[in-house]
């Protein structure tokens, strides 16, 4: 027999750390040389309530209150939970495109919470990693820094492809992508009147108090074609 299951010599049976599988039919037997002797007894097993949280959050902490009710009466018992570890959750993350133009820095933001703390990498189109337990890579364009931006600080078109961030804790993995887009140069042949769009986002440098409705263009256009004004400043000094 199992070491939780024990029979004296008197013939009581004992069973110790006793749970809800144990419940069931019990048959003792008595046997002499003038017959045998049956007893059955039917044995149910009451647990104590117990309530289970699964995939928890820091949102999940603080005080439960437990009630039992019978026709006698209630009680009541109140238990503080503490949440000590949670697997990571991005909470910040980079958009699903990402558009610019080559030479301007790139800024792709990636904040996460869990307990432990996650650690922070990157992975870039080449299938390379970052990790912000390290640095940049000396050789490349792409700096991580400790809260888990990445900067590519000097894009070109090579650039290009699939950027994923993941956040990992001993408890599990969280991830989100983004793919990234540089332009070799700033594409003015897209609008139809370049002059007018140069002029409109190069409000942005040389004025800065302009009419709400001005400002509304100029930010629609302003994540894109962020050297726009630089380009044309380098033309204008140039004729």
């Amino acid at each position: 027999m199992g070491s939780r299951i024990q029979v004296l010599d008197n013939g009581t049976l004992i069973v110790h750390s006793i749970n809800d599988k144990d419940a069931g039919d019990y048959l003792c037997v008595a046997r002499s040389k003038i017959g045998d002797d049956l007893q059955l007894m039917k044995v149910s097993v009451s647990m104590k309530p117990r309530y289970l949280m699964h995939d928890t959050t820091l949102h999940d902490r603080g005080n439960y209150v437990c009630r039992a009710q019978n026709d006698v009466g209630e009680a009541v018992l109140s238990v503080p939970v503490i949440i000590i570890a949670y697997p990571p959750r991005i909470t910040s993350g980079p958009p699903p495109n990402v558009r610019a133009v080559a030479g301007a820095p790139i800024q792709l933001n990636c904040a996460a919470i869990g307990i432990p703390k996650p650690e922070i990498t990157w992975e870039l189109p080449d299938h390379s990693i970052l990790s912000t337990a390290g640095q940049g890579r000396p050789t490349g364009s792409e700096l991580l820094h400790p809260q888990g931006t990445l900067i590519i600080q000097r894009p070109t078109s090579s650039d290009s492809g699939t950027y994923k961030c993941l956040a990992k804790n001993h408890l599990g993995t969280d991830s989100k992508g983004t793919f990234v887009h540089v332009e070799k140069n700033f594409p003015f042949n897209h609008f139809p009147n370049a002059d007018v769009v140069m002029t409109v986002i190069c409000v942005i440098k040389y004025f800065k108090n302009t009419s709400s409705a001005l400002k509304v263009k100029i930010g629609l256009l302003k994540n894109i074609y962020t050297e726009a004004c630089f380009t044309l400043d380098r033309h204008l000094h140039e004729q």
